[in-house]
C-alpha cells in the first residue's frame, strides 16, 4: 500500500510541474511567464507589469481598435466588425508572419468589464468562422486570454494572460521558441502609449 500511494504522490508531482508558471523574461519592469497546457502544442503565456497611466487612458486605447497596428507587434490590420453592446466589439486582425510563412488573421470577440472601480478587465473568444477567410491568411481558430488593469496607490498594475495557436504548419518549437518576444513588446508599447 505504501508503495502505491509513493507512486501515486510522484505521479500527482509530474502533473503540478507542468502547470507551474516559469519566468522566461524579467526586464524594464516587465515579467514575462509561460507553462505547459495539458493536451496543447503551445504554452501560455501571462506578463505582469505596471504602469503610471489610470483606467481611463488605458480603456480608450483598447477601445481604438483602427490603432492596434500602431503599437502591436506584427499587426498588419485592424477593423472593427461589429459593435454588439456598449462593452462588447467583434473585430478582424491580420497578422504578419516572416516569410516562407503565411500572414495569419483573427476574428475575436472583446468583452469590457469593471469587477469594482478599480479594476478593468477585457477578456477574449475567438469567432472563426464570423466572416469568410481570406484566400492568402491562415485562419486562428483558437484564442482564448484575458488583459486585468487594477488601480492602485501608485499606478496601474497590468497582467496579460493568453492561450493561443497560430494555426497552419509552423512548426510548434517554433512558435515556443519566440512566445516571450511578442508579450513583452506589447506591454512596452502599451505602456509608452498611456503614459
Amino acid at each position: 500500500m505504501r508503495a502505491i500511494l509513493t507512486i501515486w504522490v510522484i505521479g500527482q508531482l509530474f502533473v503540478l510541474q507542468g502547470d507551474e508558471w516559469r519566468l522566461d523574461k524579467d526586464k524594464d519592469g516587465i515579467k514575462v511567464f509561460t507553462r505547459e497546457v495539458e493536451d496543447f502544442p503551445i504554452r501560455e503565456f501571462r506578463v505582469e507589469s505596471s504602469t503610471t497611466a489610470d483606467l481611463t487612458d488605458i480603456e480608450s486605447l483598447f477601445r481604438d481598435i483602427a490603432s492596434y497596428s500602431s503599437w502591436m507587434p506584427d499587426i498588419l490590420d485592424a477593423s472593427l466588425i461589429e459593435q454588439v453592446t456598449p462593452d462588447i466589439y467583434i473585430y478582424h486582425m491580420a497578422i504578419g508572419a516572416p516569410f516562407p510563412v503565411s500572414d495569419r488573421d483573427l476574428v475575436t470577440e472583446m468583452r469590457f468589464s469593471f469587477p469594482t472601480d478599480k479594476i478593468l478587465r477585457i477578456e477574449y473568444s475567438v469567432l472563426p468562422d464570423h466572416i469568410p477567410e481570406k484566400d492568402d491568411h491562415v485562419r486562428m481558430r483558437y484564442f482564448s486570454g484575458h488583459w486585468q488593469f487594477e488601480q492602485t496607490d501608485t499606478g496601474t498594475r497590468i497582467t496579460n494572460q493568453f492561450l493561443s495557436d497560430p494555426g497552419g504548419s509552423i512548426p510548434k518549437w517554433v512558435t515556443n521558441s519566440f512566445l516571450s518576444k511578442n508579450p513583452f513588446n506589447t506591454v512596452k508599447n502599451l505602456r509608452e502609449q498611456v503614459e
